[in-house]
């Protein structure tokens, strides 16, 4: 099945650019879940496939007005309850598997919630680093008991 691919796709490289980027084009259906732009209309654009994810958010910035730096893009198939997050801009739409009749989903992320999130990562981290601080000093101290019994027990076998 591999090497049927790969040979459709040295095939295609061959054959005329024009052609190819017909063949490789998707509709897809882009809708905002963004507070600030859920109400609007979703958009339908036919897009390459070979499309890289940041330029799709590029592009989904000038629909939405929805800040680049802020956007996360998920993949949803048809029948799939769990969306695939587009997590890498310089990915393709086929990387993930975007096919025709896809949905992209635009979130924005709350920097508000971002900072709670990252106090209380840090919260735990250092709780954690505080308990393996205090273990590693009861280990050494358990350490320090075991060799002054073994000295104490030597000293008492040489006296003897």
């Amino acid at each position: 099945k591999h090497k049927d691919s790969m040979l459709s796709i040295q095939s295609s490289a061959n054959g005329n650019t024009r052609n190819n980027i017909a063949n490789d084009a998707i509709n897809v259906t882009v809708r905002s879940m963004a507070a600030s732009s859920c109400a609007m209309e979703p958009m339908r654009k036919r897009l390459p496939g070979t499309l890289k994810v940041g330029r799709l958010k590029i592009l989904c910035s000038r629909a939405f007005g929805i800040d680049v730096d802020l956007m996360t893009l998920h993949f949803k198939a048809e029948n799939d309850p769990f969306p695939t997050e587009l997590d890498d801009e310089e990915n393709p739409l086929y990387y993930y598997g975007v096919h025709d009749g896809a949905e992209i989903l635009i979130n924005e992320i709350d920097l508000e919630e971002r900072r709670k999130d990252q106090e209380r990562e840090n919260k735990e981290y250092d709780r954690r680093v505080k308990e393996q601080e205090r273990t590693a000093s009861m280990m050494q101290d358990v350490k320090k008991m075991q060799e002054m019994k073994a000295n104490a027990a030597i000293t008492g076998a040489q006296n003897k």
